[in-house]
């Protein structure tokens, strides 16, 4: 099996076309060379996905998958490798099964590989794959973990078996897959008052993209791009009069975009606050999560939770801070014996909250030790800590998994932090008036 058969070049004048725009977009922005050459192999990967989207609108008619270039994997590698090789930067192609194989047998049909590019800077290695509007450099899925990747280069005729071969990089639960959620909650002492909350989620690695698919919409997609590329002149893909009809089209579908991101939103907030009445008040997109250098998604949202808080008589409250963790997983008693089955999970990742609830002059908290916990195991964890600082109570907690794949007798040991996060879910906090 030899993959430089496989490997089509772009034709010369398709290039062409292209390396001119490219080369007339770097004089633009560093005519006296002040862009590193890996300053402009990261460049070239988000001047072309740019090329590419606008490329799409012309053809599509703002289609929601106008999202998803029409460019497949194998054709972006082909044509970023000739940037890269005007570049001057060293790549390497690199393939990966869909299936686990051994290198000396059982090698898959070729329609069974994916292609993409190992970029080799001097200070780091990029991986370029996955090429849609949400792509970043730097970002594999979750599929290729301990996947064998092999790497080739076009000009040569290497055999399958004599080709190098490397692991794809993992992204480790302690920080790339990760969801952190900041949540300030105030309320005043008045009979059954709601609780107000702001609430700021970053979310990075593979927990990213099913926010960010909702969370990043046609319009944010469109100032975006405009913003960053039209300020560094480049060349419009799309003519004055298809800009102007795409502009006004999603101007006018702006409210109806934004309406259906607060839909899903506040549907997943619901989720978390099963039993609360919640009043969805706004959502406000701050970081796009698309880009190598600030890959995490980042959002505010703005509702009001009333049955979160409770009067107890005349003076006393009882806040349910629990429950500000979300939905934690309460295990069924068939849930607990699931016998020899083997658990499988999207990957290694961690869930972080850090609640702060405003202490209301004249008040004191009682309740606070309970929420103080740690396990730790093999598998992954819980802890979680409360105190008093300022006018604040603080509550922060950790849930995390090392590992996307556990033997059958390890569900002992991931059944004990996750009914430790349930059972904290469960606590309240008694606020009392001084006397």
């Amino acid at each position: 099996t030899c993959f430089k058969n496989e490997w089509r070049n772009p034709s010369p004048k398709e290039m062409l076309s292209i390396l001119r725009m490219w080369q007339k977009y770097v004089f633009k922005n560093s005519p006296k060379s002040t862009w590193s050459r890996s300053e402009q192999a990261k460049e070239a990967y988000y001047w072309l996905r740019h090329r590419e989207y606008f490329k799409d609108f012309e053809k599509n008619e703002f289609r929601r998958e106008a999202d998803d270039l029409s460019l497949s994997n194998k054709e972006f590698a082909e044509i970023y490798a000739w940037l890269l090789r005007d570049i001057g930067v060293k790549y390497d192609i690199a393939v990966v099964s869909k299936e686990d194989f051994e290198i000396n047998s059982n090698i898959p049909s070729k329609e069974d590989f994916q292609y993409f590019i190992r970029v080799n800077l001097p200070k780091d290695t990029l991986w370029a794959y996955n090429f849609n509007m949400m792509s970043h450099l730097g970002q594999l899925p979750n599929q290729f973990e301990d996947k064998v990747v092999l790497l080739f280069n076009e000009f040569q005729e290497t055999n399958i078996q004599n080709l190098p071969k490397v692991k794809a990089k993992i992204y480790p639960a302690e920080f790339d897959n990760r969801v952190v959620n900041e949540l300030n909650v105030t309320w005043e002492p008045a009979g059954y008052s709601p609780a107000n909350l702001k609430h700021r989620s970053v979310c990075s690695g593979y927990l990213k993209p099913y926010y960010q698919f909702f969370g990043v919409n046609r319009f944010d997609l469109l100032a975006i791009e405009l913003n960053r590329f039209n300020s560094k002149g480049a060349d419009k893909v799309l003519s004055n009069k298809k800009f102007a009809l795409t502009k006004k089209f999603l101007e006018e579908r702006r409210s109806e975009e934004n309406a259906l991101r607060n839909e899903f939103f506040e549907a997943q907030r619901l989720s978390d606050y099963v039993g609360l009445n919640l009043t969805y008040k706004n959502f406000q997109l701050v970081k796009d999560g698309r880009w190598h250098d600030q890959p995490q998604l980042e959002f505010l949202e703005n509702y009001s939770l009333q049955g979160l808080i409770n009067a107890v008589g005349d003076e006393d409250y009882v806040i349910a801070a629990g429950r500000l963790l979300g939905d934690q997983i309460a295990l069924s008693e068939e849930e607990l014996d699931r016998g020899e089955v083997d658990i499988r999970m999207l990957c290694a990742r961690s869930y972080c909250h850090n609640i702060k609830i405003e202490i209301p002059d004249g008040y004191k908290v009682e309740g606070l030790s309970a929420f103080n916990r740690k396990v730790e195991n093999s598998t992954g964890g819980f802890i979680s800590k409360a105190w008093v600082e300022g006018n604040n109570v603080v509550i922060e907690t950790k849930k995390y998994y090392n590992h996307k794949f556990e033997k059958s007798e390890n569900w002992p040991l991931l059944v004990v932090f996750l009914q430790e996060a349930y059972a904290v879910s469960q606590l309240s906090l008694v606020f009392s008036q001084i006397n």
